[in-house]
């Protein structure tokens, strides 16, 4: 049998193995679901990655029913604008308000979530006895939940 086609076996003491693929095609995704959400802001974001002001006073707002999202640019770079993000949901989908800090890598057309601030929230580093009490695949699961969150306020 060809080695290249088995499948890989993973013991339960195994690390986790991210599939970047399913990650990276999240992560465009989700800047895709951005431009179709607001291409007004997606134009004023590109357009202004290149200037250094910030206007970190301006916020958007996006709301329907099931979810609303506000943002707020915190820093900008040439290729890449930094977010910070608050999802809420009016019903219980979601419990309390998550914020949560997204990059957006406009060479690449990529929105990823990098950190979460609050209880519980996603960081970017883990202490050793903090990462083993947390889902080995937060950041993929966070990622995926800005998508669903972005699809249910188009």
């Amino acid at each position: 049998m060809n080695q290249a086609l088995a499948p890989k076996l993973h013991s339960k003491t195994s690390r986790y193995q991210p599939d970047l693929d399913e990650m990276l095609s999240q992560c465009e995704l989700n800047y895709l679901l951005m431009q179709r959400l607001s291409p007004e802001f997606m134009q004023q974001v590109v357009q202004s990655s290149d200037s250094e002001e910030a206007n970190s006073h301006e916020e958007w707002k996006f709301e329907e029913a099931h979810c609303s999202i506000a943002m707020k640019i915190t820093e900008r770079a040439k290729y890449t604008t930094t977010l910070l993000m608050w999802v809420k949901s009016p019903t219980n989908a979601v419990s309390g308000q998550i914020e949560l800090i997204v990059r957006m890598y406009h060479d690449a057309k990529m929105l990823e979530v990098m950190e979460g601030t609050g209880p519980g929230a996603l960081k970017a580093i883990y202490e050793l006895n903090d990462a083993q009490q947390r889902p080995a695949d937060e950041k993929r699961q966070l990622n995926r939940f800005i998508g669903e969150c972005l699809k249910a306020c188009l």
